[in-house]
Order: structure tokens, then sequence, then C-alpha cells
């Protein structure tokens, strides 16, 4: 039952960004950087209260220690594209329009990277996470002690609580899917692109003289495929 419990965790895992770096061995504790935990060690019976402090307030720490450097990198941003796109107005107005090229490409820049690190669309999931995880905790903490003995609520705490950090998670999951599939589809309206424009201008090209002055004969348009794209 342990291993068929791992298996969907671990493959699931390897469908994230963890895939595209080098795996610790886990020795007892979190590598992240904002809470390590001294007394966990993996494989420890748990009770309500210690898998509230092992993994629900655990989360819930990250999430709130995270979302205000997420917000300083996002108003940061904005700021730096703001004053780029307002520096090239001004150089446009004094009329040195050889700089405000170099403006314009540095607030693309600044707004591409701003969206291909989707710092925003984080902060608003670890907003409604770490939301979400503290209601939870509030709720066991009101509940009597009897009541906390109650398996049905020990059952809801845990389902609610990995129910919201499995939804953060698949978020992330569901972005590389989407921009997978979209890079697929921008690489093949491309190559579709290419094919097009080889075929219209084999077309469009006249056939060279010949020595003797007739026209050679008529030859079959080439298909797309048959062109290298």
């Amino acid at each position: 039952m342990f291993h068929e419990r791992l298996e969907p965790v671990s493959r699931r895992l390897m469908q994230t960004d963890v895939n595209h770096g080098a795996l610790k061995l886990y020795e007892g504790r979190c590598h992240r950087e904002e809470v390590a935990q001294q007394n966990d060690d993996g494989f420890s019976f748990l009770t309500p209260e210690r898998y509230i402090e092992l993994r629900l307030e655990d989360q819930l720490n990250y999430y709130s220690n995270k979302t205000p450097k997420l917000e300083k990198q996002v108003k940061q941003m904005q700021i730096a594209i703001l004053v780029a796109g307002g520096v090239g107005t001004l150089l446009a107005a004094v009329g040195a329009e050889l700089w405000v090229a170099l403006t314009t490409a540095l607030a693309t820049s600044l707004t591409t990277w701003l969206v291909s690190r989707q710092l925003e669309e984080t902060l608003v999931r670890y907003n409604q996470s770490a939301a979400d995880l503290a209601n939870v905790r509030d709720w066991w903490t009101k509940l009597s002690p009897a009541a906390k003995r109650n398996p049905k609520n020990i059952e809801q705490l845990v389902e609610v609580t990995e129910q919201v950090l499995e939804t953060e998670l698949s978020g992330w999951v569901q972005r590389m899917e989407n921009a997978l599939a979209q890079l697929k589809a921008a690489e093949e309206k491309g190559e579709k692109s290419d094919g097009d424009e080889s075929q219209q201008k084999n077309e469009d090209t006249p056939p060279p003289p010949q020595a003797d002055g007739s026209s050679p004969k008529a030859e079959p348009a080439a298909s797309p495929g048959q062109h290298d794209t």
C-alpha cells in the first residue's frame, strides 16, 4: 500500500520543474531555505498535531514567506517597464529617435521576462493557497478535544489540506502543458508557412530560357511536402 501511494506521487513530481534539476536525497529534513524540519524522519506515525506542524504549517510558512518577495519583484518589474516606456516617449519628444528603439526593446524584454516567469499568477496562487491552509488550521483549532479524536475530522483535515496543495501543484503542471502545446503549435505553423512560401516562390518564378528559344514543357507544381522546410 505504501508503494502504491508513493508511485503516483513520484510520477506527478517528475511532471514539474523539479525534473530539470538534480534531486537531492531525503535526509529527514526539508531542503527549502525557508523551513527545515529537524524532527521529521519521514516514516514515523503522524498524529493530527504533528501533521499540522510538519505538513500544513510548513507549507503555510513557505507561501507566507514567498508572497512578499514575489510582490516586490512584480512591482519592481512593473516600475522598470513604465520607466523605460516614459524615457522612450521623452526621447521621441526631444527628437532623439535613434534611442527610442533601445528603450522600446528594453521595455519589451522586461515585459516578456515578467510574462515568462508568471510572477503575478504565482503570487495569486500562493496567496489563495495560504488563505485556504489558514482556514483549515483555524477550523481544526476551534474543534473540541473530543471532535479532534473523531476519525472523520482527522480524515477531513488531511483530505482538505492535500487538496489545497494538489491544486497549487496542478497549476504548475497545467501551465507547463499549455506552454508546450503553444510551442508545438507555433513550430507547426512556422513549418507550414515556410512550405507555403516555398511553393509560392516556385510557382511565381518564370522558367529559364532555352537555348533553342522554345519554351519548356510545363511541369506540375511541387507540393509543399516536396520542399525542404
